[in-house]
C-alpha cells in the first residue's frame, strides 16, 4: 500500500511547483502518524501537533540583477605595436602560448624571433635575457610567459 501514497506525494508535489499561482509560494512538510507526507501552502494548515517538524523557510537574500554587457572583443582598442616587442623561438611552446594570448586579447606587437633575426638576438641580449619568451612592454621587462603579470601590464 506504499505505492498509492508514493504516487499521492508525488502528483501534489508535481502540482505545487507546476502551479503558477503555487509554484512560487512557501511550501511546508510535514509526516502524520501514519508516515504519510503531507504539503502545504501555510503553517496554519498544518495540525498543530505537527508544527514542530515545520521550520520556517529561510530568509534569502535580495536578488540582484545585472543587465547584460555588450561587450565585444573588437570594442577594446588594440595595445599599439610600438609598446609591445617579444622575443621569441618557433620551436617554444610558451611562446605560442603567448602569442595566442595577445591575438585572443587583440594586443598589436612586435614580433623579434631571436634565431632568424640578428637585430633581434641583440635586442634579447641587450635586455640580459636568458630563456623564452621576453616581453617588453612599455619599457618594463616581462620574463617567461605570465598571463597575469601580462595582464597587469598591459591594463586587461
Amino acid at each position: 500500500m506504499q505505492r498509492p501514497i508514493f504516487v499521492g506525494a508525488l502528483l501534489t508535489v508535481g502540482w505545487l511547483v507546476l502551479s503558477p499561482s503555487v509554484g512560487s509560494a512557501e511550501v511546508y512538510r510535514f509526516v502524520d502518524d501514519q508516515n504519510r507526507v503531507h504539503y502545504v501552502s501555510s503553517v496554519e494548515q498544518v495540525p498543530q501537533r505537527f508544527r514542530s517538524q515545520v521550520e520556517e523557510p529561510a530568509k534569502l537574500p535580495p536578488i540582484n540583477r545585472v543587465p547584460s554587457s555588450t561587450f565585444t572583443p573588437s570594442s577594446i582598442p588594440a595595445v599599439p605595436s610600438s609598446r609591445v616587442e617579444i622575443f621569441v623561438a618557433d620551436w617554444c611552446p610558451y611562446c605560442k602560448k603567448l602569442e595566442a594570448f595577445l591575438k585572443r586579447e587583440r594586443v598589436s606587437y612586435k614580433r623579434w624571433d631571436i634565431e632568424d633575426n640578428g637585430r633581434g638576438k641583440r635586442r634579447y641580449l641587450e635586455l640580459g635575457a636568458s630563456g623564452l619568451p621576453l616581453i617588453k612592454i612599455n619599457g618594463n621587462v616581462i620574463r617567461g610567459y605570465n598571463e597575469a603579470a601580462l595582464r597587469a601590464e598591459l591594463g586587461l
